[in-house]
């Protein structure tokens, strides 16, 4: 890997249908990358809005931040 280079991606997407399809989609995009791909922790409300959570909630959903598995086909 290059220095200063990405290593990892942490998604911080509405735990929605359209969210979790976004994040496969993107994940699917760098399969084979040298990159980490992560979700925060779902302390945000499920439904909830990311622009409403505060930040000691978002903060412990990055620090607690879950490695994101693709199902394989």
């Amino acid at each position: 890997m290059e220095a200063g280079g990405i290593r990892e991606l942490i998604m911080a997407i509405s735990p929605t249908i359209e969210g979790e399809t976004t994040i496969f989609y993107l994940s699917k995009l760098l399969r084979g990358k040298p990159v980490q791909i992560s979700t925060i922790a779902r302390g945000v409300a499920f439904g909830g809005e990311l622009e409403y959570a505060d930040e000691l909630t978002l903060g412990r959903s990055i620090v607690t931040r879950i490695p994101y598995k693709m199902q394989e086909d």
